[in-house]
């Protein structure tokens, strides 16, 4: 494999190919010095074992998740050195037929680091969303009626009343209304027998 990649020696980009072992199959030139470390260190060799603890981190995670969605991805990663210099760079990951390929590039400004961490932001926040769709799907499912609410208080403190905050399916058809009427009113608007003190 190394001979299939070795093209990417001129590059002064890092580039590697992880394969579905998280095992390290091709390390160029560049990356081998940004890290510190010799081919035979690293070729074959599972990731955990040349960098204990890194399934816990962002690019094990990026890694993973390439190799089931067969999306691209790109994340900023931040890296120790042996000699504990930080460094910071930019990670584009696609899915190839050998694996995982990742090609890095050292950010050196500042403003180019605040540029990566928005993006991980934004990241972040598409999955956070496809998380609470995946909840929407389970709790839509149940049989049970599930509700919640934001409470309503009085200037001392009070809780005077309930805003419906979300009403999955059986809810609604108890009630008889849909989500979207329900959601922003208040308990008492839409149920006047109802009492927040009970």
């Amino acid at each position: 494999m190394q001979e299939k990649y070795e093209i990417f020696n001129v590059m002064k980009s890092g580039v590697q190919v992880i394969d579905r072992d998280f095992r390290y199959q091709f390390l160029n030139i560049e990356l081998l010095r940004h890290i510190q470390k010799s081919p035979e260190e690293v070729i074959g060799i599972p990731m955990s074992k040349v960098f204990p603890g890194i399934e816990q981190t962002e690019i094990y995670q990026a890694i993973a998740e390439t190799f089931e969605t067969g999306r691209s991805r790109r994340i900023l990663n931040e890296f120790v050195l042996v000699d504990g210099t930080i460094r910071h760079y930019d990670l584009r990951l696609s899915s190839v037929p050998d694996g995982v390929l990742i090609i890095s590039d050292e950010i050196r400004e500042e403003e180019d680091i605040e540029f990566y961490i928005e993006s991980a932001w934004r990241h972040w926040k598409e999955q956070a969303e496809s998380y609470q769709q995946t909840l929407r799907k389970v709790l839509d499912s149940s049989f049970a009626g599930v509700q919640y609410f934001k409470s309503i208080r009085c200037e001392s403190g009070d809780i005077v009343d309930f805003e419906y905050i979300f009403s999955n399916e059986a809810a609604c058809e108890i009630i008889g209304h849909t989500e979207e009427f329900l959601v922003g009113r208040r308990l008492l608007e839409v149920l006047p027998g109802h009492s927040a003190n009970r």
